[in-house]
């Protein structure tokens, strides 16, 4: 999963494998570890109930988005097209989107192929800051 930080906005980006596990009513969490011991996580839920939730707090960020629409994302692949919600907040609101990497399969397995060797081992978490958006991304979880 990427989590990517900007100006009133939260994108988020999945992979088709990470998209099933939510699909299957499991989370999909992504940890990056801080100095002092501490962990920012990134927790992405499917929702039971229609309707998107988003709360937060000082070590995350929680994310609900209803099944019946992540299904419908998942009904509509392979597409660019996400789905996203905006949340009020006290200085007008924030939007968070939610998109599937549908070239993430295709590109492991073109680079690969282009090798002729195994795909190399993804890093447990990589961020990147750019300007002033934050970009995180953990591995698909193999669970």
């Amino acid at each position: 999963m990427k989590i990517r930080f900007a100006d009133r906005a939260v994108r988020c980006r999945v992979s088709r494998e990470e998209l099933d596990r939510l699909l299957s009513g499991r989370a999909v969490i992504l940890e990056v570890p801080l100095p002092r011991n501490h962990v920012f996580r990134g927790n992405i839920w499917p929702g039971a109930m229609a309707g998107w939730q988003l709360e937060s707090d000082p070590t995350g960020i929680w994310i609900t988005i209803p099944k019946t629409e992540l299904q419908q994302l998942a009904d509509s692949l392979p597409s660019r097209e996400g789905i996203e919600h905006a949340f009020d907040v006290e200085e007008g609101s924030v939007t968070v989107s939610f998109e599937v990497d549908v070239r993430d399969r295709a590109a492991k397995k073109n680079a690969a192929e282009a090798t002729d060797q195994a795909p190399a081992p993804e890093n447990d978490i990589v961020t990147n800051v750019e300007n002033t958006d934050f970009v995180a991304e953990s591995p698909s979880d193999p669970r």
